[in-house]
């Protein structure tokens, strides 16, 4: 029985994940462009909008990081990339729906874009298979 390439595998794996990350954006479009979001935190933090901004950042910034990991200067195109799809969201958001954004949003989205791919960096780096000796 032929051996399949190792290259249809991986191409299955980034389907799947192009597929997850059209989700993750069709959701946080969604939430971010609606008028009035649910609350999904507890009561005593659903004041706070900082924890949706930062792991909006973080989510974005690891898949990103995640699909650029094997182009040139992977960290800065996945931070560049993740920033310009955070702050376009924002502007979006406050074109189109009657929430403006505010400075701490984009300045908590920008911090978790940094952790996000911060994570995926660490996460490749730790996951580098040695080869094989022959």
């Amino acid at each position: 029985m032929p051996e399949q390439p190792a290259t249809s595998h991986l191409s299955r794996w980034k389907r799947v994940g192009l597929a997850a990350a059209i989700i993750w954006l069709g959701v946080l479009s969604y939430f971010l462009l609606i008028g009035d979001p649910p609350d999904f935190w507890l009561d005593d933090i659903a004041s706070v909008e900082g924890p949706g901004h930062l792991m909006a950042g973080v989510v974005t910034g690891l898949i990103a990081f995640l699909f650029l990991a094997k182009r040139p200067r992977p960290v800065v195109t996945a931070t560049g990339v993740t920033i310009a799809i955070l702050l376009g969201l924002e502007l979006l958001q406050d074109l189109l729906s009657s929430r403006g954004y505010e400075r701490s949003d984009v300045a908590l989205s920008v911090v978790g874009a940094a952790a996000g791919v911060g994570a995926g960096w660490i996460v490749s780096r730790l996951t580098r298979s040695s080869p094989d000796p022959e």
